[in-house]
């Protein structure tokens, strides 16, 4: 039985609970079309922002006038006004990130570089997001028009993944500043969608903590270079059409 010096235990606890990552980054699962038990396509969303979850928002479905415009607020502060969007003719029924059509849009941030955020822009996520469901019946029609808001009003947010699904398919969006990239879900596949920042920091966690314990590195390398394998290798149809998505937008 192996036993690990005392000083090597204290520093593995010290290592866990200061670098641990926080739980700030939403998680998507979407399964595709072919890929469920009864032709659904499955969207599911969790946010782990703190206290973001306690509310569920309702926009009634509606027609409006010529000219109208919708003020767009701050996120965190409602009494804060970054600006106004031209409404459009008839939006639809919205409850939560679905709308009457069966179409949602969820997300998970990813972060990215500060300085490509669009300083003069006045849509954060929520806000494309909500205004794509009023207008939108389609996940190809919500792509669209998601990247028309944010063309005209500017996107002033964190790098950021879309995932847009209705009763057909389901697409992943990303943006972060003024760059955009969209690769459609395999309908045969099914996968999940998390801060791809925080899981490189737990590999990098575990492997420091490994190593303090003295456990051979030799075999925890060829482990993960045998995952990172699959990984890839699973992931090339994807890696295709995110290409081909980039190409399009």
């Amino acid at each position: 039985m192996n036993h690990f010096p005392l000083s090597k235990v204290i520093l593995t606890l010290v290592l866990a609970l200061v670098f641990t990552p926080k739980g700030e980054a939403c998680t998507n699962i979407i399964v595709g079309k072919a890929a469920s038990a009864d032709g659904s396509v499955i969207c599911t969303y969790n946010c782990d922002t703190f206290g973001y979850s306690g509310w569920l928002t309702h926009s009634p479905a509606g027609r409006h006038a010529a000219g109208e415009r919708i003020p767009i607020r701050s996120f965190w502060h409602p009494a804060e006004i970054k600006g106004y969007v031209d409404q459009v003719e008839y939006t639809y029924n919205v409850i939560g990130y679905i709308n009457e059509k069966q179409l949602c849009i969820v997300e998970t941030t990813f972060g990215g570089r500060p300085e490509l955020v669009n300083p003069e822009g006045i849509l954060a996520y929520d806000n494309v997001i909500q205004l794509a469901l009023q207008r939108c019946s389609s996940a190809r029609e919500a792509i669209r028009t998601m990247g028309e808001l944010m063309d005209t009003y500017g996107y002033n947010d964190k790098g950021e993944t879309f995932t847009v699904c209705d009763t057909e398919e389901a697409w992943i969006m990303e943006i972060v500043g003024k760059i955009k990239g969209l690769s459609r879900i395999d309908p045969t596949a099914a996968s999940f969608f998390r801060n791809a920042i925080r899981i490189g920091l737990y590999v990098i966690l575990v492997v420091t903590i490994i190593s303090i314990l003295g456990v051979p590195m030799a075999s925890v390398v060829a482990v993960i270079a045998s995952c990172g394998v699959a990984v890839g290798l699973a992931l090339q149809g994807a890696l295709s059409n995110l290409a081909g998505g980039i190409m399009l937008l």
